[in-house]
């Protein structure tokens, strides 16, 4: 939506920040920024590694969609975010970087509260034999 103010928050392994591990025979990871205006998912990225190319495949999906302004990508420390190549294709992107600061608990709270419920809601209640059907069940939760 143009003019909506855009944040992605997201993670390092096994950090509460804003990606995890989906219990599988294979792990998944999901990475997905989130509108801090509607506190929707506004795109994701799901592999097996958290790298710089599955953050911004998250980005570049809730941009194509949504189509902001004013982009702000929030995020915390990690190696994929402090790469030359994130920060590079963020600007050719027209979006402004963000990182929170060391230790800081209340930085990513609206991340925790997404994996909060996901977690609650599917994850804990569900054992996935294969990373297409942890992919499928993220889709639907996700999608709605």
């Amino acid at each position: 939506m143009p003019g909506e103010r855009l944040a992605a928050v997201d993670g390092r392994l096994r950090d509460p920040v804003a990606d995890r591990l989906i219990g599988t025979a294979e792990l998944t990871r999901l990475a997905r920024p989130r509108s801090i205006a509607t506190r929707r998912i506004v795109g994701w990225s799901i592999g097996e590694r958290m790298t710089g190319d599955l953050v911004l495949g998250a980005l570049h999906m809730a941009i194509a969609l949504r189509k902001p302004t004013d982009v702000i990508h929030h995020s915390d420390q990690g190696s994929q975010y402090t790469a030359l190549a994130f920060g590079s294709r963020c600007n050719t992107m027209g979006v402004r970087p963000s990182m929170g600061t060391v230790g800081d608990a209340y930085d990513n709270a609206m991340a925790e509260s997404f994996f909060a419920s996901l977690e609650c809601e599917l994850i804990d209640r569900r054992s996935f034999k294969t990373k297409t059907k942890a992919r499928h069940a993220l889709f639907t939760y996700i999608a709605g």
